[in-house]
Parts: C-alpha cells; sequence; structure tokens
C-alpha cells in the first residue's frame, strides 16, 4: 500500500543518516559489509587490518544506528502525540 511504501522510504532515509553520523572508518567497514555484502575478512584484507578490528567497528557502527533509529523513533512518536492533540 501506499503508507507502507512511505513508510519504508523514511525508514530508508533515516538508516542512511544513521549511516552518514558514522566516525569514517565505521561507515567504510559498514558499507563494505552490508551493502556491498563483502566478509570480514575481504574487508580486512582491503583495508590492512585485521578482522576483529572489522568485527569490532562493524558491532559499534551496528549499535549506533540501533540507537539511532531507536531514539528517532521516539522522537517521531512524541511529535504524533503533541501534534495529535
Amino acid at each position: 500500500t501506499t503508507e507502507e511504501m512511505v513508510l519504508a522510504h523514511e525508514s530508508n532515509e533515516l538508516i542512511f543518516q544513521a549511516i552518514g553520523k558514522l566516525p569514517p572508518k565505521q561507515q567504510l567497514i559498514f558499507k563494505l559489509c552490508k551493502q556491498e555484502g563483502l566478509s570480514r575478512e575481504d574487508v580486512a584484507r582491503q583495508l590492512h587490518i585485521s578482522p576483529n578490528t572489522v568485527r569490532n567497528h562493524l558491532a559499534d557502527a551496528l549499535k549506533f544506528i540501533r540507537t539511532f533509529l531507536r531514539n528517532s523513533a521516539l522522537t517521531f512518536m512524541i511529535l504524533f502525540w503533541f501534534f495529535k492533540k
């Protein structure tokens, strides 16, 4: 439905905003692993870092993105409640 398409688009926009707020190295590692589908080992070889460093950067990036999305959803609910009254 149109509503689902709008929600999907808004969700994608929030995710792109969150990715844009990551530190440069986390952003690069996230994009290589999650958007380009490279393995941690491939990313580690490409960036000349250890697979554990890739894992740590990826974990930190995912944690930040989840928190960003959670806070954005909370803000949206508060605004929705405020303007609904």
